[in-house]
Protein backbone atom coordinates (compact mmCIF):
# COMPACT_ATOMS: atom_id res chain seq x y z
CA UNK A 1 0.00 0.00 0.00
CA UNK A 2 0.94 3.73 -0.84
CA UNK A 3 2.00 5.94 2.12
CA UNK A 4 -0.88 7.60 2.63
CA UNK A 5 -1.31 10.07 5.34
CA UNK A 6 -5.22 10.53 5.31
CA UNK A 7 -5.71 14.43 4.15
CA UNK A 8 -8.86 15.57 5.67
CA UNK A 9 -10.00 17.26 2.79
CA UNK A 10 -9.72 14.23 0.64
CA UNK A 11 -11.68 12.01 3.19
CA UNK A 12 -14.35 14.98 3.42
CA UNK A 13 -14.93 15.33 0.05
CA UNK A 14 -14.65 11.20 -0.42
CA UNK A 15 -17.80 11.10 2.49
CA UNK A 16 -19.76 14.43 1.19
CA UNK A 17 -19.62 12.57 -2.36
CA UNK A 18 -20.53 9.23 -1.36
CA UNK A 19 -23.43 10.95 0.96
CA UNK A 20 -25.06 12.56 -1.92
CA UNK A 21 -24.97 9.08 -4.11
CA UNK A 22 -26.27 7.36 -1.17
CA UNK A 23 -29.30 9.75 -1.13
CA UNK A 24 -29.76 9.15 -4.74
CA UNK A 25 -29.51 5.18 -4.64
CA UNK A 26 -32.05 5.45 -2.05
CA UNK A 27 -34.57 7.37 -3.88
CA UNK A 28 -35.16 4.54 -5.92
CA UNK A 29 -34.55 1.96 -3.77
CA UNK A 30 -37.13 2.97 -0.65
CA UNK A 31 -38.91 -0.18 -0.59
CA UNK A 32 -35.95 -2.67 -0.39
CA UNK A 33 -35.09 -4.73 2.11
CA UNK A 34 -32.40 -3.54 4.26
CA UNK A 35 -30.94 -7.33 4.26
CA UNK A 36 -29.63 -8.76 1.51
CA UNK A 37 -32.06 -12.00 2.54
CA UNK A 38 -35.30 -12.91 3.34
CA UNK A 39 -37.29 -15.96 3.11
CA UNK A 40 -39.07 -14.96 0.03
CA UNK A 41 -35.86 -14.31 -1.92
CA UNK A 42 -34.60 -17.45 -0.77
CA UNK A 43 -37.48 -19.54 -1.29
CA UNK A 44 -37.93 -22.66 0.95
CA UNK A 45 -35.85 -26.28 0.19
CA UNK A 46 -38.67 -27.71 -0.83
CA UNK A 47 -39.00 -25.73 -3.53
CA UNK A 48 -35.07 -25.92 -4.21
CA UNK A 49 -35.66 -29.23 -4.60
CA UNK A 50 -39.51 -29.41 -6.08
CA UNK A 51 -37.82 -31.04 -9.41
CA UNK A 52 -35.71 -33.55 -7.95
CA UNK A 53 -38.08 -36.48 -8.43
CA UNK A 54 -40.06 -34.95 -11.59
CA UNK A 55 -37.36 -37.70 -13.68
CA UNK A 56 -37.32 -41.07 -12.64
CA UNK A 57 -33.88 -41.33 -15.29
CA UNK A 58 -32.20 -38.39 -13.15
CA UNK A 59 -28.61 -39.14 -13.82
CA UNK A 60 -26.59 -39.41 -10.87
CA UNK A 61 -24.70 -36.25 -11.50
CA UNK A 62 -27.95 -34.19 -10.99
CA UNK A 63 -28.51 -35.88 -7.60
CA UNK A 64 -25.39 -35.10 -6.50
CA UNK A 65 -25.61 -31.30 -7.36
CA UNK A 66 -29.06 -31.32 -5.95
CA UNK A 67 -27.79 -32.49 -2.24
CA UNK A 68 -24.47 -29.73 -2.93
CA UNK A 69 -27.44 -27.12 -3.48
CA UNK A 70 -29.80 -27.92 -0.63
CA UNK A 71 -26.39 -27.97 1.33
CA UNK A 72 -25.23 -24.73 0.49
CA UNK A 73 -28.59 -22.87 0.59
CA UNK A 74 -28.65 -24.77 4.55
CA UNK A 75 -25.07 -22.77 5.11
CA UNK A 76 -26.38 -19.40 3.61
CA UNK A 77 -29.39 -19.48 5.43
CA UNK A 78 -29.41 -21.49 8.61
CA UNK A 79 -25.93 -21.47 9.21
CA UNK A 80 -25.29 -18.15 8.55
CA UNK A 81 -21.66 -19.55 7.50
CA UNK A 82 -21.27 -17.42 3.81
CA UNK A 83 -17.88 -18.97 3.45
CA UNK A 84 -18.99 -22.31 3.39
CA UNK A 85 -21.57 -21.44 0.77
CA UNK A 86 -19.38 -20.15 -1.20
CA UNK A 87 -16.96 -22.93 -1.31
CA UNK A 88 -19.73 -25.42 -1.95
CA UNK A 89 -21.42 -23.28 -4.80
CA UNK A 90 -17.98 -22.53 -6.03
CA UNK A 91 -17.86 -26.39 -6.22
CA UNK A 92 -21.14 -27.07 -7.68
CA UNK A 93 -19.56 -24.76 -10.85
CA UNK A 94 -16.89 -26.08 -11.26
CA UNK A 95 -17.38 -30.33 -11.24
CA UNK A 96 -21.14 -29.75 -12.78
CA UNK A 97 -20.85 -26.80 -15.25
CA UNK A 98 -23.92 -28.42 -17.22
CA UNK A 99 -26.14 -28.21 -13.57
CA UNK A 100 -29.90 -27.40 -14.97
CA UNK A 101 -30.16 -25.24 -11.74
CA UNK A 102 -27.11 -22.76 -12.15
CA UNK A 103 -29.15 -19.73 -12.15
CA UNK A 104 -29.92 -21.10 -8.32
CA UNK A 105 -26.50 -21.58 -7.80
CA UNK A 106 -25.17 -18.55 -9.35
CA UNK A 107 -28.00 -15.73 -7.27
CA UNK A 108 -26.83 -17.86 -3.84
CA UNK A 109 -23.50 -17.41 -4.40
CA UNK A 110 -24.37 -13.90 -5.49
CA UNK A 111 -25.49 -13.63 -2.13
CA UNK A 112 -22.97 -14.96 -0.33
CA UNK A 113 -19.90 -13.22 -2.13
CA UNK A 114 -21.60 -9.65 -1.17
CA UNK A 115 -22.15 -11.17 2.39
CA UNK A 116 -18.48 -12.01 2.48
CA UNK A 117 -17.85 -8.06 1.27
CA UNK A 118 -16.83 -9.53 -2.71
CA UNK A 119 -19.28 -7.34 -4.29
CA UNK A 120 -17.97 -6.68 -7.69
CA UNK A 121 -17.72 -10.74 -7.96
CA UNK A 122 -21.22 -10.81 -6.77
CA UNK A 123 -22.58 -8.78 -9.46
CA UNK A 124 -21.58 -10.36 -11.86
CA UNK A 125 -22.53 -13.95 -10.47
CA UNK A 126 -25.99 -12.38 -9.80
CA UNK A 127 -26.28 -11.34 -13.73
CA UNK A 128 -24.71 -14.77 -14.80
CA UNK A 129 -28.31 -16.08 -12.74
CA UNK A 130 -30.39 -13.53 -14.79
CA UNK A 131 -28.74 -15.04 -17.93
CA UNK A 132 -29.13 -18.45 -16.65
CA UNK A 133 -32.52 -18.41 -16.15
CA UNK A 134 -33.66 -16.66 -19.48
CA UNK A 135 -31.54 -19.06 -21.64
CA UNK A 136 -30.78 -22.07 -20.10
CA UNK A 137 -33.15 -25.53 -19.64
CA UNK A 138 -33.83 -24.29 -15.65
CA UNK A 139 -36.46 -21.97 -17.40
CA UNK A 140 -38.22 -24.35 -18.10
CA UNK A 141 -38.94 -25.89 -14.56
CA UNK A 142 -39.00 -21.63 -13.64
CA UNK A 143 -42.16 -21.61 -15.73
CA UNK A 144 -43.38 -25.10 -14.21
CA UNK A 145 -43.27 -24.07 -10.70
CA UNK A 146 -45.05 -20.55 -10.85
CA UNK A 147 -47.89 -21.42 -13.41
CA UNK A 148 -45.64 -19.58 -16.24
CA UNK A 149 -44.54 -16.58 -14.26
CA UNK A 150 -41.23 -18.26 -13.29
CA UNK A 151 -38.69 -16.48 -15.15
CA UNK A 152 -40.73 -12.92 -14.79
CA UNK A 153 -40.47 -13.51 -10.62
CA UNK A 154 -36.83 -14.85 -10.79
CA UNK A 155 -35.16 -12.31 -12.25
CA UNK A 156 -37.43 -9.56 -10.70
CA UNK A 157 -36.42 -10.26 -7.52
CA UNK A 158 -32.62 -11.14 -8.46
CA UNK A 159 -33.20 -7.87 -9.90
CA UNK A 160 -34.06 -6.68 -5.87
CA UNK A 161 -31.15 -8.41 -4.59
CA UNK A 162 -28.74 -6.58 -6.53
CA UNK A 163 -30.27 -3.12 -5.87
CA UNK A 164 -30.55 -3.51 -2.12
CA UNK A 165 -26.93 -5.23 -2.38
CA UNK A 166 -25.88 -1.80 -3.85
CA UNK A 167 -27.25 0.00 -1.66
CA UNK A 168 -26.37 -1.61 1.66
CA UNK A 169 -22.72 -0.73 0.16
CA UNK A 170 -23.27 2.77 -0.07
CA UNK A 171 -24.54 2.60 3.46
CA UNK A 172 -21.75 1.15 4.62
CA UNK A 173 -19.32 3.28 2.83
CA UNK A 174 -20.82 6.42 4.15
CA UNK A 175 -21.55 5.62 7.41
CA UNK A 176 -19.50 7.31 9.76
CA UNK A 177 -16.30 5.81 9.74
CA UNK A 178 -17.30 3.75 7.22
CA UNK A 179 -14.97 4.70 4.04
CA UNK A 180 -12.21 4.21 6.54
CA UNK A 181 -10.58 0.57 7.41
CA UNK A 182 -9.37 -0.46 11.15
CA UNK A 183 -5.63 0.23 9.77
CA UNK A 184 -7.26 4.23 9.43
CA UNK A 185 -6.86 4.44 5.66
CA UNK A 186 -9.60 4.60 3.50
CA UNK A 187 -11.24 1.29 2.66
CA UNK A 188 -10.27 0.98 -0.45
CA UNK A 189 -12.07 -2.72 -1.04
CA UNK A 190 -15.49 -1.09 -0.03
CA UNK A 191 -15.12 1.76 -1.91
CA UNK A 192 -14.46 -0.51 -5.27
CA UNK A 193 -17.31 -2.85 -4.26
CA UNK A 194 -19.61 0.56 -3.67
CA UNK A 195 -18.24 1.76 -7.23
CA UNK A 196 -18.90 -1.36 -9.37
CA UNK A 197 -22.34 -2.18 -7.82
CA UNK A 198 -23.18 1.42 -8.35
CA UNK A 199 -22.25 0.87 -12.06
CA UNK A 200 -24.08 -2.27 -12.24
CA UNK A 201 -27.77 -0.54 -11.26
CA UNK A 202 -27.15 1.74 -13.43
CA UNK A 203 -25.41 4.66 -11.53
CA UNK A 204 -22.69 5.21 -13.93
CA UNK A 205 -22.13 9.49 -12.97
CA UNK A 206 -21.95 8.82 -9.28
CA UNK A 207 -19.84 5.70 -9.52
CA UNK A 208 -17.56 8.05 -11.63
CA UNK A 209 -17.70 10.57 -8.77
CA UNK A 210 -15.98 8.13 -6.27
CA UNK A 211 -13.81 6.07 -8.52
CA UNK A 212 -12.12 9.14 -9.42
CA UNK A 213 -11.59 9.32 -5.41
CA UNK A 214 -10.32 6.05 -5.36
CA UNK A 215 -7.99 6.78 -8.17
CA UNK A 216 -6.43 9.74 -6.55
CA UNK A 217 -5.98 7.87 -3.10
CA UNK A 218 -4.02 4.50 -5.20
CA UNK A 219 -3.69 5.86 -8.76
CA UNK A 220 -2.52 2.14 -9.22
CA UNK A 221 -5.23 0.48 -8.62
CA UNK A 222 -6.66 -1.89 -11.03
CA UNK A 223 -9.83 -2.38 -10.44
CA UNK A 224 -10.34 1.96 -10.31
CA UNK A 225 -8.22 1.69 -13.87
CA UNK A 226 -10.40 -0.91 -15.31
CA UNK A 227 -13.22 1.02 -14.31
CA UNK A 228 -12.30 4.62 -15.71
CA UNK A 229 -11.07 2.27 -19.08
CA UNK A 230 -15.06 1.43 -19.38
CA UNK A 231 -16.66 4.07 -18.88
CA UNK A 232 -14.29 6.56 -21.13
CA UNK A 233 -15.10 3.47 -23.64
CA UNK A 234 -19.21 4.17 -22.81
CA UNK A 235 -18.75 7.64 -23.33
CA UNK A 236 -17.64 6.88 -26.96
CA UNK A 237 -20.11 4.38 -27.51
CA UNK A 238 -22.31 6.48 -29.92
CA UNK A 239 -19.31 5.31 -32.58
CA UNK A 240 -18.48 8.85 -33.32
CA UNK A 241 -15.75 10.12 -31.35
CA UNK A 242 -12.99 7.51 -32.52
CA UNK A 243 -10.49 9.34 -30.48
CA UNK A 244 -12.42 9.01 -27.37
CA UNK A 245 -12.70 5.05 -28.34
CA UNK A 246 -8.53 4.88 -29.22
CA UNK A 247 -7.88 6.57 -25.52
CA UNK A 248 -10.23 4.50 -23.55
CA UNK A 249 -8.42 1.37 -25.28
CA UNK A 250 -5.06 2.82 -24.36
CA UNK A 251 -6.61 2.88 -20.93
CA UNK A 252 -7.52 -0.44 -21.12
CA UNK A 253 -5.05 -2.45 -22.12
CA UNK A 254 -2.99 -0.48 -19.53
CA UNK A 255 -4.98 -1.18 -16.82
CA UNK A 256 -5.17 -4.92 -17.75
CA UNK A 257 -1.61 -4.91 -17.22
CA UNK A 258 -2.16 -5.69 -13.38
CA UNK A 259 -5.77 -7.65 -14.00
CA UNK A 260 -4.32 -10.02 -11.37
CA UNK A 261 -6.38 -7.58 -8.71
CA UNK A 262 -9.87 -8.36 -10.24
CA UNK A 263 -9.51 -11.14 -12.06
CA UNK A 264 -13.82 -10.93 -12.85
CA UNK A 265 -13.43 -7.45 -13.91
CA UNK A 266 -10.30 -8.66 -16.78
CA UNK A 267 -12.84 -11.05 -18.52
CA UNK A 268 -15.71 -8.13 -18.79
CA UNK A 269 -12.60 -5.64 -19.87
CA UNK A 270 -11.67 -8.11 -22.45
CA UNK A 271 -14.94 -8.30 -23.55
CA UNK A 272 -15.17 -4.32 -23.95
CA UNK A 273 -11.54 -3.97 -25.90
CA UNK A 274 -12.82 -7.07 -27.95
CA UNK A 275 -15.76 -4.85 -29.57
CA UNK A 276 -13.63 -1.96 -29.72
CA UNK A 277 -10.98 -3.67 -31.63
CA UNK A 278 -13.36 -5.16 -33.92
CA UNK A 279 -14.77 -1.39 -34.11
CA UNK A 280 -12.01 0.37 -35.12
CA UNK A 281 -10.27 -2.35 -36.62
CA UNK A 282 -12.23 -4.43 -38.92
CA UNK A 283 -14.27 -7.85 -37.17
CA UNK A 284 -11.82 -9.60 -39.19
CA UNK A 285 -8.15 -7.91 -37.04
CA UNK A 286 -5.80 -9.62 -35.20
CA UNK A 287 -7.07 -7.49 -32.63
CA UNK A 288 -11.40 -8.44 -32.90
CA UNK A 289 -9.80 -12.18 -32.47
CA UNK A 290 -7.43 -12.13 -30.03
CA UNK A 291 -9.41 -9.75 -27.09
CA UNK A 292 -12.39 -12.33 -27.73
CA UNK A 293 -10.23 -15.09 -27.26
CA UNK A 294 -8.90 -13.43 -23.83
CA UNK A 295 -12.18 -12.79 -23.04
CA UNK A 296 -13.40 -16.32 -23.18
CA UNK A 297 -10.12 -17.23 -21.29
CA UNK A 298 -10.64 -15.31 -18.39
CA UNK A 299 -14.62 -15.64 -18.34
CA UNK A 300 -13.22 -19.93 -18.20
CA UNK A 301 -10.99 -19.52 -15.25
CA UNK A 302 -13.65 -18.12 -13.16
CA UNK A 303 -15.23 -19.94 -10.28
CA UNK A 304 -18.23 -19.80 -11.69
CA UNK A 305 -17.32 -19.04 -14.78
CA UNK A 306 -18.84 -15.69 -16.14
CA UNK A 307 -21.22 -17.01 -18.68
CA UNK A 308 -22.19 -13.92 -20.05
CA UNK A 309 -18.65 -13.33 -20.99
CA UNK A 310 -18.01 -16.48 -22.44
CA UNK A 311 -20.46 -17.00 -24.39
CA UNK A 312 -19.86 -14.01 -26.36
CA UNK A 313 -16.50 -14.23 -26.43
CA UNK A 314 -16.33 -17.67 -27.61
CA UNK A 315 -19.14 -16.84 -30.39
CA UNK A 316 -17.36 -13.35 -31.27
CA UNK A 317 -13.78 -14.93 -31.97
CA UNK A 318 -15.17 -17.65 -33.32
CA UNK A 319 -17.01 -15.23 -36.79
CA UNK A 320 -14.02 -13.13 -36.52
CA UNK A 321 -11.86 -16.43 -37.24
CA UNK A 322 -14.11 -16.86 -39.81
CA UNK A 323 -13.44 -13.55 -41.31
CA UNK A 324 -9.64 -14.68 -41.53
CA UNK A 325 -10.89 -17.50 -43.16
CA UNK A 326 -9.22 -19.60 -40.54
CA UNK A 327 -9.26 -23.44 -40.67
CA UNK A 328 -12.36 -25.30 -39.75
CA UNK A 329 -10.37 -27.32 -37.29
CA UNK A 330 -8.93 -24.79 -35.12
CA UNK A 331 -12.55 -23.03 -34.64
CA UNK A 332 -14.07 -26.48 -33.62
CA UNK A 333 -10.87 -27.13 -30.70
CA UNK A 334 -12.13 -23.57 -29.22
CA UNK A 335 -15.43 -24.58 -29.70
CA UNK A 336 -14.90 -27.83 -27.60
CA UNK A 337 -13.38 -26.56 -24.93
CA UNK A 338 -16.79 -24.28 -24.46
CA UNK A 339 -18.69 -27.09 -24.65
CA UNK A 340 -17.05 -28.57 -21.61
CA UNK A 341 -17.48 -25.68 -20.17
CA UNK A 342 -21.47 -25.58 -20.79
CA UNK A 343 -21.15 -22.55 -22.54
CA UNK A 344 -22.10 -24.11 -25.66
CA UNK A 345 -24.05 -26.93 -27.09
CA UNK A 346 -22.30 -28.01 -30.02
CA UNK A 347 -19.06 -26.77 -30.95
CA UNK A 348 -19.77 -25.54 -34.28
CA UNK A 349 -22.81 -24.16 -32.91
CA UNK A 350 -22.17 -20.32 -32.65
CA UNK A 351 -24.61 -17.95 -33.11
CA UNK A 352 -24.28 -14.55 -31.27
CA UNK A 353 -27.51 -15.06 -29.71
CA UNK A 354 -27.23 -18.69 -28.45
CA UNK A 355 -31.29 -20.01 -26.48
CA UNK A 356 -30.19 -22.56 -24.51
CA UNK A 357 -33.11 -25.28 -23.89
CA UNK A 358 -34.04 -25.78 -27.13
CA UNK A 359 -33.73 -28.70 -29.49
CA UNK A 360 -30.98 -28.68 -31.82
CA UNK A 361 -29.77 -30.19 -35.06
CA UNK A 362 -27.80 -28.99 -38.03
CA UNK A 363 -30.59 -30.38 -40.45
CA UNK A 364 -33.85 -30.93 -39.12
CA UNK A 365 -35.15 -34.26 -41.25
CA UNK A 366 -38.07 -34.26 -38.89
CA UNK A 367 -40.09 -31.20 -40.91
CA UNK A 368 -41.63 -33.28 -43.38
CA UNK A 369 -44.57 -33.56 -40.86
CA UNK A 370 -44.28 -29.48 -40.63
CA UNK A 371 -47.76 -27.61 -41.90
CA UNK A 372 -45.47 -24.76 -42.37
CA UNK A 373 -43.35 -26.92 -45.01
CA UNK A 374 -46.02 -28.82 -46.51
CA UNK A 375 -47.45 -25.56 -47.22
CA UNK A 376 -44.76 -24.70 -49.54
CA UNK A 377 -44.10 -27.64 -51.40
CA UNK A 378 -48.20 -27.50 -51.80
CA UNK A 379 -47.89 -24.19 -54.02
CA UNK A 380 -44.08 -24.95 -55.28
CA UNK A 381 -45.75 -25.49 -59.21
CA UNK A 382 -46.75 -21.70 -59.18
CA UNK A 383 -43.65 -20.05 -56.82
CA UNK A 384 -41.03 -21.83 -59.04
CA UNK A 385 -42.87 -20.57 -62.09
CA UNK A 386 -43.25 -16.88 -60.85
CA UNK A 387 -39.73 -16.87 -59.90
CA UNK A 388 -38.56 -18.24 -62.69
CA UNK A 389 -40.58 -15.48 -65.07
CA UNK A 390 -39.36 -12.66 -63.38
CA UNK A 391 -35.27 -14.01 -62.98
CA UNK A 392 -35.60 -14.33 -67.13
CA UNK A 393 -37.09 -11.09 -67.62
CA UNK A 394 -34.54 -9.43 -65.92
CA UNK A 395 -36.64 -7.76 -63.15
CA UNK A 396 -35.64 -10.24 -60.55
CA UNK A 397 -31.85 -9.18 -61.32
CA UNK A 398 -32.73 -5.36 -61.12
CA UNK A 399 -34.58 -5.44 -57.88
CA UNK A 400 -32.47 -7.77 -55.84
CA UNK A 401 -29.17 -7.03 -54.17
CA UNK A 402 -25.38 -8.20 -53.81
CA UNK A 403 -24.38 -9.72 -50.72
CA UNK A 404 -23.50 -6.88 -48.72
CA UNK A 405 -22.05 -8.77 -45.56
CA UNK A 406 -18.87 -10.13 -47.47
CA UNK A 407 -19.94 -13.60 -47.19
CA UNK A 408 -18.98 -14.45 -50.93
CA UNK A 409 -15.85 -14.93 -51.66
CA UNK A 410 -15.99 -15.63 -55.51
CA UNK A 411 -19.15 -15.38 -58.21
CA UNK A 412 -22.43 -13.16 -57.61
CA UNK A 413 -24.91 -13.91 -54.68
CA UNK A 414 -28.14 -11.76 -55.29
CA UNK A 415 -31.20 -11.78 -52.40
CA UNK A 416 -34.61 -9.95 -53.13
CA UNK A 417 -36.29 -9.80 -49.69
CA UNK A 418 -40.28 -10.68 -49.62
CA UNK A 419 -39.85 -10.07 -45.46
CA UNK A 420 -37.35 -8.89 -43.54
CA UNK A 421 -37.73 -8.66 -39.99
CA UNK A 422 -41.14 -8.77 -40.29
CA UNK A 423 -41.41 -5.88 -43.13
CA UNK A 424 -43.35 -6.47 -45.65
CA UNK A 425 -41.08 -5.47 -49.12
CA UNK A 426 -43.41 -3.37 -51.53
CA UNK A 427 -41.01 -4.30 -54.62
CA UNK A 428 -41.68 -7.77 -53.89
CA UNK A 429 -45.43 -7.16 -53.24
CA UNK A 430 -45.00 -6.52 -57.26
CA UNK A 431 -42.60 -8.81 -58.54
CA UNK A 432 -43.79 -11.78 -57.03
CA UNK A 433 -47.18 -11.30 -55.62
CA UNK A 434 -47.98 -14.83 -55.23
CA UNK A 435 -44.95 -16.01 -53.52
CA UNK A 436 -45.41 -13.47 -51.17
CA UNK A 437 -48.90 -14.24 -50.19
CA UNK A 438 -48.30 -17.55 -49.81
CA UNK A 439 -45.64 -16.64 -47.37
CA UNK A 440 -48.39 -14.31 -45.50
CA UNK A 441 -50.15 -17.16 -44.42
CA UNK A 442 -47.16 -18.35 -42.49
CA UNK A 443 -47.47 -16.84 -39.09
CA UNK A 444 -43.97 -18.86 -38.00
CA UNK A 445 -42.41 -16.99 -41.27
CA UNK A 446 -44.28 -13.49 -41.14
CA UNK A 447 -43.74 -12.60 -37.61
CA UNK A 448 -40.17 -13.79 -37.94
CA UNK A 449 -38.44 -10.56 -36.74
CA UNK A 450 -35.08 -12.30 -36.14
CA UNK A 451 -34.88 -13.11 -40.09
CA UNK A 452 -36.73 -12.87 -43.35
CA UNK A 453 -38.00 -14.10 -46.32
CA UNK A 454 -36.21 -14.01 -49.02
CA UNK A 455 -35.52 -15.55 -53.04
CA UNK A 456 -31.41 -16.23 -53.23
CA UNK A 457 -29.76 -16.44 -56.29
CA UNK A 458 -26.06 -17.62 -57.04
CA UNK A 459 -24.40 -17.59 -60.20
CA UNK A 460 -21.74 -20.42 -61.52
CA UNK A 461 -19.06 -20.26 -59.34
CA UNK A 462 -20.46 -18.60 -56.47
CA UNK A 463 -18.64 -19.63 -53.20
CA UNK A 464 -19.69 -18.45 -49.62
CA UNK A 465 -17.32 -18.54 -46.86
CA UNK A 466 -17.85 -20.61 -43.58
CA UNK A 467 -20.15 -18.30 -41.06
CA UNK A 468 -23.04 -18.75 -38.36
CA UNK A 469 -27.08 -17.33 -38.29
CA UNK A 470 -27.24 -14.43 -35.59
CA UNK A 471 -29.71 -16.90 -33.04
CA UNK A 472 -31.15 -20.57 -33.10
CA UNK A 473 -34.15 -18.60 -32.15
CA UNK A 474 -35.01 -19.40 -35.78
CA UNK A 475 -34.91 -22.31 -37.96
CA UNK A 476 -34.15 -21.53 -42.21
CA UNK A 477 -36.28 -23.08 -44.35
CA UNK A 478 -34.76 -23.61 -48.61
CA UNK A 479 -37.18 -24.34 -50.81
CA UNK A 480 -35.43 -25.76 -54.06
CA UNK A 481 -36.39 -23.02 -57.26
CA UNK A 482 -33.76 -24.40 -59.85
CA UNK A 483 -30.70 -26.46 -58.41
CA UNK A 484 -28.20 -27.84 -60.91
CA UNK A 485 -25.88 -30.21 -60.34
CA UNK A 486 -22.57 -28.73 -58.60
CA UNK A 487 -24.59 -26.55 -56.64
CA UNK A 488 -23.93 -27.92 -52.09
CA UNK A 489 -24.28 -26.81 -48.89
CA UNK A 490 -22.36 -27.84 -45.84
CA UNK A 491 -23.98 -27.54 -42.28
CA UNK A 492 -21.70 -28.20 -39.35
CA UNK A 493 -19.64 -31.33 -40.98
CA UNK A 494 -22.59 -32.45 -43.74
CA UNK A 495 -22.70 -32.05 -46.87
CA UNK A 496 -25.79 -32.14 -49.08
CA UNK A 497 -27.37 -30.29 -51.89
CA UNK A 498 -31.27 -29.33 -52.84
CA UNK A 499 -33.85 -31.10 -54.39
CA UNK A 500 -36.48 -28.73 -56.41
CA UNK A 501 -39.92 -28.52 -54.99
CA UNK A 502 -38.51 -29.89 -51.70
CA UNK A 503 -37.88 -28.38 -48.68
CA UNK A 504 -34.21 -28.13 -47.12
CA UNK A 505 -34.47 -27.29 -43.15
CA UNK A 506 -31.30 -26.40 -41.29
CA UNK A 507 -30.45 -24.62 -38.46
CA UNK A 508 -28.10 -21.49 -39.60
CA UNK A 509 -26.74 -20.43 -35.86
CA UNK A 510 -24.63 -23.56 -36.96
CA UNK A 511 -21.39 -22.73 -39.35
CA UNK A 512 -21.99 -23.25 -42.75
CA UNK A 513 -20.84 -22.95 -46.42
CA UNK A 514 -22.12 -22.77 -49.86
CA UNK A 515 -20.20 -23.33 -53.28
CA UNK A 516 -21.59 -23.33 -56.59
CA UNK A 517 -19.69 -25.08 -59.15
CA UNK A 518 -22.58 -26.26 -61.55
CA UNK A 519 -22.82 -24.30 -64.86
CA UNK A 520 -26.73 -22.89 -64.45
CA UNK A 521 -28.09 -20.12 -61.85
CA UNK A 522 -29.11 -21.69 -58.21
CA UNK A 523 -32.31 -19.97 -57.30
CA UNK A 524 -34.08 -21.47 -53.46
CA UNK A 525 -36.74 -19.56 -51.60
CA UNK A 526 -35.76 -18.95 -48.20
CA UNK A 527 -37.92 -18.68 -45.35
CA UNK A 528 -36.94 -18.02 -41.37
CA UNK A 529 -39.50 -19.26 -39.20
CA UNK A 530 -39.65 -19.53 -35.27
CA UNK A 531 -37.64 -22.77 -33.98
CA UNK A 532 -40.75 -24.85 -32.72
CA UNK A 533 -39.26 -25.44 -29.32
CA UNK A 534 -39.89 -21.33 -28.29
CA UNK A 535 -43.19 -20.75 -27.30
CA UNK A 536 -44.53 -17.24 -27.09
CA UNK A 537 -42.80 -16.16 -23.64
CA UNK A 538 -39.11 -17.22 -24.89
CA UNK A 539 -39.82 -15.56 -28.34
CA UNK A 540 -40.19 -12.30 -26.85
CA UNK A 541 -37.24 -12.49 -24.89
CA UNK A 542 -34.81 -13.21 -27.58
CA UNK A 543 -36.08 -10.06 -28.92
CA UNK A 544 -33.50 -7.22 -27.67
CA UNK A 545 -34.44 -4.85 -30.23
CA UNK A 546 -37.85 -2.72 -28.75
CA UNK A 547 -39.14 -1.74 -32.36
CA UNK A 548 -38.93 -5.81 -33.51
CA UNK A 549 -40.92 -6.86 -30.46
CA UNK A 550 -43.09 -4.22 -30.95
CA UNK A 551 -43.65 -5.43 -34.41
CA UNK A 552 -44.18 -9.27 -33.20
CA UNK A 553 -46.70 -8.03 -31.00
CA UNK A 554 -48.45 -6.53 -33.49
CA UNK A 555 -48.66 -9.70 -35.58
CA UNK A 556 -49.23 -12.11 -32.57
CA UNK A 557 -52.91 -9.60 -31.60
CA UNK A 558 -54.01 -9.41 -35.49
CA UNK A 559 -51.95 -10.69 -38.46
CA UNK A 560 -54.51 -9.37 -40.87
CA UNK A 561 -54.11 -5.86 -39.76
CA UNK A 562 -50.63 -5.53 -39.00
CA UNK A 563 -50.16 -6.60 -42.82
CA UNK A 564 -53.19 -4.04 -43.94
CA UNK A 565 -50.99 -1.18 -42.15
CA UNK A 566 -47.73 -2.02 -44.29
CA UNK A 567 -49.51 -1.20 -47.78
CA UNK A 568 -50.41 -4.89 -48.24
CA UNK A 569 -53.79 -4.74 -50.52
CA UNK A 570 -56.51 -6.61 -48.91
CA UNK A 571 -56.73 -8.87 -51.69
CA UNK A 572 -53.68 -10.59 -51.28
CA UNK A 573 -54.31 -11.13 -47.57
CA UNK A 574 -54.46 -14.92 -46.70
CA UNK A 575 -57.94 -16.35 -45.82
CA UNK A 576 -56.64 -18.68 -43.85
CA UNK A 577 -53.29 -18.25 -41.93
CA UNK A 578 -50.71 -21.78 -40.42
CA UNK A 579 -49.40 -22.02 -37.51
CA UNK A 580 -47.13 -25.02 -36.24
CA UNK A 581 -48.29 -24.01 -32.46
CA UNK A 582 -51.27 -23.08 -30.82
CA UNK A 583 -49.97 -20.64 -28.65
Amino acid sequence: MPNFRRPISLLLLLLLSALLICCALADDNSSSSKECINDEDMGSESNCTATAGMDNNIDNDKVKADSLLRTGIRALTEEKDSQKANSIFDKIALDYPNYERMHDVQKFNGIALSNLGHGSKALWCFKNAMLLANEYPGKQMLEKEANGNGYQLFVGGTGQIVQSTALQYWNKVTSKGGAVGSNGFPDKSLMYNAISLAYGVGRHENAKVLNDLLLQIDPNHGGARLMAATMTLENADDGTNSKNKKSGLEMMYDALQSYEQYPWDAAMAWGKVGGVECTLKGHGSDGCVDSWLKAFEFATKLTPIDAEIAIKGVTNASNAMFKQQRSLKEVQKLGEKAVQFGVLNEPLQLPAQLIKGVSNSPYRDDARNWKTVQHLEKHYPKIREEILKSYESGKLHKDSKLDDEGLHTAGEWRELNVFAHGLVDQKALTLLPYTAKVVMALVDATSMVLGGTKVSMMEPGTVVRVHTGETNARLRIHLGINIPDGAFIRVNNETRTWTEGKCTVIDDSYVHEVWHHGNQKRIVLIVDVWHLDMELRRREDSIKQPNALEMYRHYKKDMRMTLLNQGVPEDMIPDVFISERDD
